[in-house]
């Protein structure tokens, strides 16, 4: 008798299905994205071929050289020695204060650094 009911209930889901419109059953159609597909983007390295990794370079070797003895460095012994290094390591510019003073740094570290 279970059957019975399974099949008088299947048979008024097949009908309801056959007499409801075709566009209510179908799904609406996804949007293409603006976005590239996943496999265009895949195919782009991840780095460029011309790119160097940083810690390879001259520079890079000269800033770790630089870093070592700057280890043992006293910020209150490099103001001490230097009255004008307030002003010497800062800059103002488009409404900004940029203050370098205050980091264990030297002329010659600055201009690696901007090199």
């Amino acid at each position: 008798m279970a059957t019975k009911k399974t099949t008088a209930k299947n048979t008024a889901k097949n009908t309801a299905k056959k007499s409801a419109p075709k566009s209510a059953t179908k799904p609406a159609k996804k949007t293409s994205s603006p976005r590239a597909p996943k496999s265009e983007a895949s195919k782009a390295p991840a780095v460029p071929a011309w790119h160097k990794a940083p810690d390879s370079t001259r520079a890079w070797k000269k800033l770790s050289a630089l870093a070592k003895r700057g280890r043992s460095a006293q910020l209150r012994a490099m103001f001490a020695k230097d009255r004008t290094r307030g002003t010497k390591f800062s800059a103002d510019a488009l409404g900004m204060h940029l203050d370098y003073a205050k980091n264990l740094i030297d002329s010659e570290i600055l201009d690696a650094l901007f090199a």
